[in-house]
């Protein structure tokens, strides 16, 4: 049984604990973004490609923000179309930068996929 002498938390006071689960100053944060790091969306690229011929179909990251994933799918065939979505503008100016020119659209991933799934988007979105 735990008690407060050997639990290494109760070491910290509750005001300590507190800060430490209080939200960051950083915007990407304040919006609940999670950036993917570059060996997960090489991994999951990776996976996608295998499963996919190359040149059918779209790939389409609904939450894209910077666009990792979808330049890993990029790297691995010049040829596979990508469109990448996401609510927040500077992440989606950084997609831009970085992929050149692609689909990107300024919209709610979720919703996007919706409206597709109705077809109320192009078939090539």
């Amino acid at each position: 049984m735990k008690t407060a002498s050997n639990d290494p938390r109760s070491s910290r006071s509750a005001a300590e604990r507190s800060r430490a689960v209080q939200p960051s100053d950083d915007p990407k944060s304040r919006l609940g973004a999670v950036y993917t790091p570059a060996f997960l969306a090489d991994w999951a690229a990776t996976l996608l490609m295998e499963r996919l011929a190359r040149g059918q179909g779209v790939v389409l990251d609904p939450a894209c923000g910077d666009g990792a994933l979808l330049a890993a799918v990029m790297a691995r065939s010049s040829q596979q179309p990508v469109v990448g979505v996401d609510c927040d503008g500077a992440a989606l100016r950084d997609a831009a930068i970085q992929l050149g020119n692609v689909t990107l659209h300024p919209a709610d991933g979720l919703r996007f996929l919706a409206e597709v799934a109705r077809g109320e988007r192009p078939e090539r979105f």
